[in-house]
C-alpha cells in the first residue's frame, strides 16, 4: 500500500512535469522553428500518449527504479565487481557525477544500438521513430516497455560492475529524461565543431532521419564520446534539418505504443512455423 502510494504522488509530480516542460518548449518551438508543422497532428498523438505511457510506464518505471537494486544487494547478496571510495569533498563529488553520465552512458549507448539491430527491440523502439514531425513532443513518445527495460538495465549493469552511489544512476535517468526535451526540440540551433563534445537537436535529428546515411547513427544522449568511439557519429551541415520517419514510410498507432512485441513474436511464430504439426 506504502509503494502505491509512493508511486501515486511520484506519478501526480512527473505528470505536471512533463505537461509543464512541453507547453515551455512547444513555445520556443513556434518561435525558432527549424522545419513548419505541417500540423498539429503529431502534437495531439504524443499528447494522447502521454495519458496511456503515464499511468502504465510510470508503475513499470518506479518500480524497476526504485526497487531493483535493493534486490540485487539485499535479498540476492550482489555486490559490484569494483569499490569506489565516497568523495572525500565536492571535487571529488563534481568528478564523480561526471564520470558517472560517461560510465553510465556506455550502458545507455549499447541498449540504444541494440534497440535499432535487435529486430525484436526495434519492433518497440520504431514507435518513437515513426515521427514523422520531429519536435519536443517526439520525447514521449516511447513504447510501453522501452523505458522501464532502459532503466532497469542501465541500474543493473551499472550496479553489478561498478559502485556508484545510488543517487547517480537516478540522477542519469532524470538527466536522460529532461535532455531528451531538449534533444528532441525543432528548433534551429547549430552547434558545429562543438558537436563533438555535446549532443543537440540537430545531431539528434540525424539519428531520427530515414536518408541511408544518417540510418544507425547518433546514439547517444548528453556526450558524443562513444558514438565517436564506436564509429556512429555523424555531425550535421550548418543548415541540415533532415525529414524524419520510418524508411518504409510507415506509421504507428497507439496500439501500436503497447502491443507490438507482441504482434511481431506471433508473426515470428508463423513465418517459422512454429506451434505447427508434421
Amino acid at each position: 500500500m506504502d509503494i502505491l502510494l509512493d508511486f501515486l504522488e511520484v506519478f501526480k509530480k512527473g505528470g505536471l512535469r512533463v505537461l509543464l516542460i512541453l507547453f515551455l518548449f512547444v513555445v520556443v518551438e513556434r518561435r525558432f522553428f527549424a522545419r513548419k508543422y505541417v500540423d498539429a497532428s503529431s502534437l495531439i498523438f504524443n499528447v494522447k500518449w502521454i495519458f496511456v505511457y503515464g499511468v502504465l510506464g510510470y508503475i513499470f518505471t518506479f518500480l524497476a527504479v526504485d526497487n531493483f537494486i535493493p534486490f540485487l544487494k539485499n535479498t540476492l547478496g550482489l555486490t559490484p565487481l569494483l569499490q569506489l571510495p565516497r568523495p572525500g569533498n565536492i571535487y571529488h563529488e563534481v568528478f564523480y557525477w561526471y564520470l558517472s553520465f560517461i560510465y553510465l552512458e556506455f550502458f545507455y549507448y549499447w541498449l540504444h544500438r541494440m534497440q535499432h539491430e535487435v529486430p525484436f527491440l526495434w519492433s518497440m523502439h520504431k514507435f518513437h521513430h515513426s515521427e514523422r514531425q520531429f519536435q519536443v513532443s517526439t520525447a514521449v513518445r516511447n513504447h510501453l516497455f522501452e523505458i522501464p527495460i532502459n532503466s532497469f538495465c542501465i541500474y543493473a549493469l551499472g550496479y553489478l560492475i561498478l559502485d556508484f552511489q545510488l543517487m547517480y544512476p537516478k540522477v542519469f535517468l532524470l538527466g536522460v529524461s529532461f535532455y531528451s526535451y531538449l534533444a528532441h526540440m525543432n528548433v534551429r540551433l547549430h552547434l558545429g565543431r562543438l558537436g563533438l563534445f555535446i549532443g543537440g537537436p540537430q545531431i539528434h535529428r540525424l539519428h531520427h532521419s530515414f536518408l541511408r546515411q544518417h540510418i544507425n547513427k547518433n546514439y547517444s544522449t548528453f556526450f558524443p564520446l562513444w558514438d565517436k568511439v564506436f564509429g556512429t557519429l555523424v555531425l550535421p551541415e550548418k543548415d541540415e534539418y533532415v525529414d524524419t520517419g520510418l524508411s518504409d514510410g510507415g506509421d504507428c498507432s497507439l496500439s501500436d505504443g503497447v502491443f507490438s512485441p507482441f504482434e511481431f513474436l506471433m508473426n515470428k511464430f508463423k513465418r517459422d512455423g512454429v506451434g505447427k504439426r508434421n
